[in-house]
């Protein structure tokens, strides 16, 4: 869903235009990329093995954080960032699910942190990825 809605509407142009240059064509394979080890993930959650809900609280950590970049970047450029929809619909989403991995006790406290801290880096990594001139 917010894949769709970036490409759709047009995140790489709208990249280009306030950090470095993304293509069609880079976004697509970067994406595409991403679906195995999410893939990887849910299959991992599924069969509530440690790594999958480890895996998945910092994918859900990432998701969070992406959507704070996606208020963030909409209110200080004054211009809607593609994505930003889905990102409110999925936020709560996200923050139900670790809240339901504690709840649960499916991880401890302190693997439930590393897990979020991880989600949170890799989610930075990804958006610093965006100021890297990538005309592919």
């Amino acid at each position: 869903m917010h894949f769709a809605e970036e490409y759709i509407i047009g995140f790489p142009k709208w990249a280009t235009e306030y950090f470095g240059t993304t293509s069609n064509n880079w976004y697509i394979i970067s994406h595409i990329a991403l679906l195995i080890p999410y893939s990887l993930i849910l299959i991992g959650t599924y069969k509530k093995r440690a790594w999958g809900v480890f895996l998945s609280t910092g994918m859900q950590a990432l998701i969070f954080t992406n959507g704070i970049f996606h208020i963030v970047s909409t209110i200080m450029q004054r211009n809607y960032s593609p994505g930003l929809f889905s990102q409110l619909l999925l936020m709560p989403i996200s923050l139900f699910i670790i809240f339901k991995v504690r709840q649960q006790r499916l991880l401890t406290i302190q693997n439930t942190l590393y897990a979020i801290i991880s989600g949170i880096i890799i989610s930075g990594l990804i958006i610093l990825s965006l100021f890297l001139e990538i005309p592919i």
